[in-house]
């Protein structure tokens, strides 16, 4: 794309495609401190009318963050019974495990930021990155034929959350200078007037008066407090609108961010669908829309370095500090074995697995799961089946299996079963609700009326696949004898006389 105009400003926002080419072919950002970046998250909620003060602002830092970590928090009440959420992440955290969204989501359950929200409902949902250098961080802002002002630059005050004002400031001051030029007859220039009208202007001493804020946090929530206080409270009181002492970064905030093996994994609560939520349902309410074909508009450099160093060596933090969930790491297994490896490995949010996995001396089947249940408690497990087996479609969901997917019926299933199971909601294929109900507890009627165990029903299900009692020892790591005299319990129970009546049985789909 070429762009003819005599002037051209750009105002993409933070960090924008075209703006940070523009930075570093001109580099604009030379002799500065490096930029520095957030995520803000943000909600709008309708509240209960007896809690609305209209006017009432409330800004907050610390909890649930620690105090090494960069972050803070808005609550506005505006008109109509409205109030707007949010929350701001310095990208400059140290562990891996950190998930912008979900500290969010456990900020909202304080009592004092809860005694808000209750009563109302959620109506709105959106996130955005922020630059948040401030001053020392600011580019040059001219290039030969052009600009950069708002966010683009990143003019934000990151002590007030704000950035929108500076925006508007920045835009007219940019505008007034490329009006003079045009009515000079230039072109392709530099617009040298907007920068010394910025640094004439009531926004540059404002971002004067905070130039130190994100640096002051490098030492810790209190010294920060603290130095907060004195810089924007004292020193204004004083007289003194620019602080006397400059602090300066030079680390950037990607290399910040510590191994995941020095650190541990964050346990995030479940959301409970009324003050906390899950992001699938907050990107619902953001209003944006793709088109099903879209080519996707995120490119990687380097397509190896996500798998080979961002999830090997940082547990894929790409997949926790996106807001939208736009990042996902699919691990694949073609054993059960490797399925457990896998597990052991990387962190999982969401296990989708067939039950019958064969091809390892690791067992599948019922064993897998249950194995798999033991180790990860809380990992949310959606089953794909083609079993008809009653009794092991009642142990697998008797097991905490939360989701059971039909492989014969339509896939147009899939996607809303992983969603429900993600959620913490059951999900059970239409074609095996129905006889997973009707079937009631998984006993056996015929025989001595015993119910199987579920190491019985594991022999049977293995002797249907066609293995033998063996066969069978081997994967299940236990004796001969000790199969033999499961198979023989089973039959006992069955009413079975003798193998050709059991594999008639196994045959039919009886269990």
């Amino acid at each position: 794309m070429a762009l003819h105009a005599r002037y051209t400003i750009f105002a993409e926002g933070a960090r924008g495609h075209l703006g940070r080419q523009l930075i570093a072919r001109y580099k604009l950002d030379e002799g500065k401190d490096p930029q520095a970046y957030g995520i803000g998250i943000k909600e709008l909620w309708q509240i209960d009318p007896a809690r609305h003060e209209p006017g009432l602002v409330v800004h907050a830092a610390g909890w649930p963050l620690d105090s090494d970590t960069y972050g803070g928090a808005f609550l506005y009440h505006a008109d109509g019974g409205k109030v707007a959420i949010g929350y701001v992440v310095g990208l400059d955290y140290r562990n891996p495990w950190l998930s912008p969204f979900e500290e969010f989501q456990r900020f909202k359950t304080h009592p004092s930021i809860r005694k808000h929200l209750e009563g109302g409902t959620r109506i709105g949902y959106g996130a955005r990155a922020i630059t948040a250098g401030g001053l020392l961080s600011l580019p040059k802002t001219v290039f030969p034929g052009g600009a950069l002002v708002g966010c683009e630059a990143g003019y934000l005050n990151a002590s007030r959350i704000k950035g929108s004002h500076a925006a508007i400031k920045t835009g007219m001051l940019c505008a007034d200078a490329a009006f003079d030029a045009l009515a000079a007859d230039r072109q392709h220039d530099e617009l040298s007037a907007y920068p010394k009208a910025f640094e004439a202007s009531w926004l540059f001493t404002e971002l004067q008066q905070a130039k130190n804020f994100k640096q002051w946090f490098k030492k810790g929530q209190t010294v920060a407090t603290l130095m907060t206080g004195v810089e924007q409270w004292l020193l204004p009181k004083l007289g003194v609108r620019n602080p006397p002492w400059t602090l300066h970064r030079t680390q950037p905030d990607h290399a910040c961010l510590e191994p995941a093996a020095k650190h541990t994994r964050i346990a995030y609560p479940k959301p409970d669908g009324v003050l906390t939520f899950d992001r699938l349902s907050s990107v619902f309410l953001s209003s944006t829309n793709h088109d099903e074909n879209q080519p996707s508009h995120l490119t990687l450099k380097d397509p190896s370095i996500p798998v080979k160093v961002n999830l090997a060596e940082y547990a894929g933090p790409e997949a926790r500090y996106c807001p939208a969930g736009v990042y996902e790491f699919v691990g694949e297994a073609d054993s059960a074995q490797a399925l457990m490896a896998l597990l052991g490995s990387q962190p999982c949010d969401l296990l989708v697995t067939d039950y019958s996995m064969p091809g390892s001396p690791q067992a599948d089947g019922f064993a897998m799961i249950g194995m798999i249940r033991r180790r990860h408690p809380d990992l949310p497990v959606l089953m794909l089946s083609v079993s008809s087996n009653l009794a092991i479609l009642r142990m697998v969901l008797d097991s905490g299996v939360l989701g059971l997917v039909d492989k014969s019926s339509s896939m147009d299933e899939l996607p809303q079963a992983i969603q429900s199971v993600y959620r913490g909601q059951p999900y059970i294929s239409r074609s095996l609700r129905e006889r997973v109900e009707a079937a009631g507890s998984w006993r056996m009627r015929e025989g001595d009326g015993k119910p199987l165990s579920p190491r019985e029903v594991e022999v049977l299900r293995l002797l249907g696949t066609g293995m033998t009692v063996k066969e069978i020892s081997l994967q299940l790591h236990k004796s001969v004898s000790t199969i033999s005299r499961q198979k023989g319990d089973a039959m006992l129970k069955l009413g079975l006389k003798g193998d050709a009546e059991l594999f008639d049985y196994l045959r039919d789909g009886k269990i």
